[in-house]
């Protein structure tokens, strides 16, 4: 379902500066559009089919593992770290935040979701601290309280969850109070007997550090990411450190390969991946979340050059360092030096096989695209349409939220590139055109066999053209199209 917001200025304003993030990790609850009217903002988000984390926790009644309790952490901690890292605090930390991304199996343990980022802020660059007393009571950080914080304010929150999951209870004696208008906290925690705690010493290690009362003490999400206890309790993938990895979920020399024919791409296409990867359900990415998810040694949710380097040594890939990094500054849209999963993706995933990309799903991704370089919505793309794209004033937009973007340098050739997808040379890009660019792994079976912008390609285009209102909001079909129910969810509930 899509969720609906009042509109205001700073609300506006907040989805804009925010939804590159919540549209680039996998830790996150991803946003597909948003949609702002004269009153209203719409924002589609990603289905998480599972339950909150407090719904979980509740139903475990305590059966939840110390190592399970290590992976939930470290899941919370990831996105987190990668917020802090993006330049935001989240503020409202707390389980009915977190999300299961689908109900848990004994093959598949929960993988959680951040979600609700209404209390969000930007962190400021020259150290001013906030001071809104924003958040919710138990969860808030004493500093939160007397209304002088900073983004460590989310590791506290973490740290009053991490207890919850392994004690079962809160850790603080007596009720939170509210005392002629301010908040007040019995901030004692609980006597720590061997009677409620039976786990492990690293354990209550990592969560005391977590729970530091002053927060110039109190560690990052990035330096607890790298605690002994996360690492004893996060899985490595199998024959991880001979890079010989197969199997479903587990990295393998095709991850590389796919790497390899991204860098061979024509800087359009390469374009085209990365938008198309912005809308994928998590069924059509496949193995590739996994695989960056084995990528990300450190956890923190984005990519680093060593780490891709530190992989394809070990699969003894072909690559010479320099490959390497020529694919790495390509992959990184936003230049911000660390490749987010949406950009991993774009490389990664493979529709030709992958068992849930039919023909329905493919059309509509392509549609997508096609319909996101179509500025002016006449159902081509124009020579200068297609510069804008490279130049990045359609995809910062819709991806990074920053300057550059892919291509932002320009391709070498624009008059080259383009008569190469101008199959007809009638001046434009034509749907036709477009889909035969893309290659026979995107493309589907239909009546309009045309790829080269004949008739059934420009009826291809009308109606992709005509998916949008004159004033840009998608039409009734676009809204059903576009983005499928089973995609469409709840970013989480206050």
């Amino acid at each position: 379902m899509i969720k609906k917001f009042k509109k205001t200025l700073q609300m506006g304003q907040k989805i804009s500066k925010t939804s590159p993030i919540i549209k680039k990790s996998c830790y996150i609850v991803r946003l597909f559009e948003h949609i702002q009217e004269d009153n209203a903002i719409h924002m589609i988000m990603e289905l998480c089919t599972g339950r909150e984390l407090f719904d979980y926790v509740e139903a475990a009644a305590g059966r939840i593992s110390e190592a399970q309790v290590g992976r939930l952490v470290g899941q919370m901690l990831s996105a987190v770290c990668y917020m802090h890292d993006r330049g935001y605090a989240h503020r409202d930390l707390k389980p009915e935040n977190f999300l299961l991304q689908a109900p848990p199996t004994d093959d598949s343990p929960p993988i959680l979701k951040l979600a609700d980022f209404g209390l969000s802020k930007e962190i400021s660059k020259d150290g001013r601290r906030f001071t809104e007393p924003v958040g919710t009571p138990y969860y808030l950080a004493p500093q939160v309280i007397n209304q002088n914080y900073n983004e460590l304010c989310d590791i506290w929150s973490l740290g009053i969850i991490t207890f919850i999951l392994l004690f079962g209870f809160p850790p603080f004696h007596g009720p939170v109070e509210i005392v002629k208008g301010r908040l007040y906290v019995n901030w004692k925690l609980v006597s720590l007997t061997r009677k409620y705690f039976r786990g492990s010493a690293s354990a209550a290690n990592m969560m005391f550090k977590m729970l530091t009362f002053d927060d110039t003490n109190r560690p990052s999400a990035k330096a607890l990411l790298d605690h002994e206890w996360l690492k004893m309790n996060t899985p490595r993938p199998k024959n991880a450190d001979a890079g010989t990895t197969t199997g479903s979920g587990m990295i393998s020399t095709e991850t590389i390969d796919k790497l390899k024919e991204f860098h061979a791409m024509c800087r359009f296409k390469k374009l085209v991946l990365t938008i198309i990867a912005t809308r994928l359900t998590e069924d059509e990415k496949g193995h590739s979340t996994q695989a960056f998810r084995d990528f990300d040694t450190d956890g923190n949710g984005r990519l680093s050059l060593y780490e891709i380097q530190e992989f394809c040594a070990k699969q003894r890939s072909d690559l010479s360092e320099k490959q390497i990094a020529d694919i790495f500054h390509e992959l990184d849209t936003d230049k911000s030096g660390h490749l987010d999963h949406t950009e991993f993706i774009a490389a990664t995933m493979d529709a030709s096989k992958s068992t849930v990309f039919d023909d329905s799903s493919r059309k509509r991704l392509i549609s997508e695209a096609f319909r996101h370089f179509d500025a002016d919505g006449d159902g081509t793309v124009s020579k200068q349409e297609l510069a804008d794209a490279l130049q990045g004033k359609l995809f910062t937009e819709e991806s990074s939220g920053g300057g550059g973007g892919a291509g932002a340098s320009g391709d070498s050739d624009l008059t080259g590139l383009f008569n190469k997808i101008d199959k007809d040379g009638d001046g434009t890009i034509s749907f036709g055109e477009f889909r035969a660019m893309m290659g026979e792994e995107w493309n589907w079976k239909s009546d309009d066999a045309d790829q080269g912008g004949g008739a059934g390609a420009s009826a291809d285009a009308a109606a992709v053209s005509s998916s949008t209102t004159s004033a840009g909001e998608p039409s009734t079909a676009a809204a059903e199209g576009v983005v499928p129910k089973a995609q469409a969810g709840v970013a989480g509930r206050k």
